[in-house]
């Protein structure tokens, strides 16, 4: 390197060069070719005149390098304006690529042509190589004939530091997606069962004071725990659905009608309230018109927590259990049938194929001229 003495200094100037190639950048060298590898690398004409000088330096290594002897070695860095057209030119040693690394280094003098382009393209051209690896990175562009240390650009910093707000308001939208999912997986959770057992049984036109009194599948809601209630169903139109545990005088939720009498879909968000056995649920019809009530409740769901969602009837884990034991006594009730039916079947097959012996047996005594009673009588 030392090519590079007395133009080294510890001085840092600014980095004029745009994506100025932190990392790595790799080019797979494939024989001879005129094709140019852009290094995503831009310079900012802007504030310079043709009495300044520009140093372009940039890091290297490569692996494979192979020399094609067909073709006398060439490697250039070209700076191309907006239209495509080269506005100026860094030519290289060749020999220094082959399976090398290092820092080249190269000053120019700034042009007219350079200041007109305004934004100047950095490409590679190579030719001389029949195959092999080349790597860029930290390609710095500074005013003046000294090499100093490598920084990103002005521009770099400013587009990461935009970057990272991006990925952080990303990061902030993602973590509300979370909580977002995490409530609703808690909602489904929490909504997964009715704590009311057989609460799909219809109370029709009860007159009753409570209407209704279900039993919770246990006893383990919490005090000021989050409930939410859902009722489908009609109460008279000046009345409310009125709902305690285990006793009168500790209310969880109350649902007025709303004005009117016809079935629809009663909701309640409240917290329960722990009372005696605490596996209670009844439900009045407030103000008690003692005679003259008229409740109606096609079904009724008590789930855990504040949830939306529940247009149906949801069974509790008893529900689904007694629901499956149906399912398999029917099950048991229809295979014994089955059998029964085959037993019936078997005895009706015995059956006739006794008649048919007896046929047999007589016509066998009759062409011997026997009576069939004296055959069936040495019959022991």
């Amino acid at each position: 390197m030392d090519w590079l003495k007395g133009r080294v200094t510890d001085t840092v100037k600014p980095n004029l060069a745009s994506n100025s190639l932190y990392d790595w950048l790799w080019f797979n060298i494939v024989k001879s070719t005129s094709t140019p590898y852009s290094l995503n690398t831009t310079i900012n004409m802007e504030g310079l005149t043709t009495n300044d000088y520009l140093n372009i330096s940039y890091e290297f290594k490569s692996s494979g390098l192979v020399q094609d002897s067909a073709v006398t070695p060439y490697a250039s860095i070209i700076g191309l304006n907006p239209t495509g057209n080269k506005v100026m030119a860094l030519n290289t040693q060749s020999q220094m690529f082959v399976n090398n690394s290092g820092v080249v280094s190269i000053s120019i003098k700034v042009t007219q042509d350079m200041i007109n382009a305004g934004t100047i393209k950095l490409v590679a051209y190579y030719l001389g190589y029949s195959t092999g690896n080349i790597y860029y990175r930290r390609v710095k562009v500074e005013k003046g004939q000294i090499l100093t240390p490598y920084i990103q650009s002005s521009n770099d910093i400013e587009s990461l530091r935009k970057d990272i707000a991006t990925s952080k308001a990303d990061i902030d939208g993602m973590k509300l997606i979370d909580t977002g999912l995490r409530n609703d997986i808690s909602g489904l959770q929490a909504s997964r069962y009715n704590l009311i057992n057989d609460g799909n049984i219809p109370v029709v036109n009860s007159q009753n004071y409570p209407a209704v009194i279900y039993t919770l599948d246990d006893n383990t809601l919490k005090d000021n725990e989050k409930i939410t209630v859902f009722i489908y169903g009609s109460i008279l139109a000046d009345q409310r659905f009125y709902m305690c545990n285990t006793v009168g005088d500790t209310l969880v939720a109350s649902i007025p009608s709303g004005g009117i009498s016809e079935k629809k879909l009663y909701i309640a968000k409240s917290t329960w309230k722990v009372k005696d056995t605490n596996n209670k649920l009844l439900v009045y019809p407030y103000l008690n018109k003692t005679t003259a009530n008229n409740t109606n409740i096609d079904w009724i769901v008590l789930v855990r927590g504040h949830v939306d969602g529940i247009s149906e009837w949801i069974p509790s884990k008893s529900d689904v259990i007694n629901m499956q034991l149906n399912t398999d006594v029917k099950n048991l009730k229809e295979a014994e049938i089955l059998d029964r039916q085959d037993i019936v079947k078997l005895n009706q097959e015995i059956t006739g194929e006794d008649a048919l012996i007896d046929a047999n047996n007589i016509k066998f005594a009759q062409l011997l001229g026997v009576d069939i009673a004296t055959i069936k009588g040495g019959i022991v």
